[in-house]
């Protein structure tokens, strides 16, 4: 059994679609297109997780409480 490292959740009514490892396989071979725009999703995904870890750690906590109060409005 995988353990999952990130969770989604819809925001409106959806349709989930499920396909085995190898059928994912085959057609991540024959169409590297798709292989490349999932790649191009996780780079931006993993630089945000990048800037929020940043912003944790690198900030003060006053510029943090500063900044999320400036983003509320």
């Amino acid at each position: 059994e995988e353990n999952y490292h990130a969770t989604a959740q819809a925001l409106k009514n959806s349709e989930i679609i499920f396909f085995p490892k190898d059928t994912a396989h085959k057609i991540l071979m024959e169409q590297p297109d798709v292989l490349l725009g999932i790649a191009r999703l996780m780079a931006v995904d993993l630089k945000i997780a990048e800037t929020r870890l940043n912003d944790m750690v690198g900030k003060r906590a006053y510029a943090r409480v500063a900044e999320a109060l400036f983003l509320e409005f």
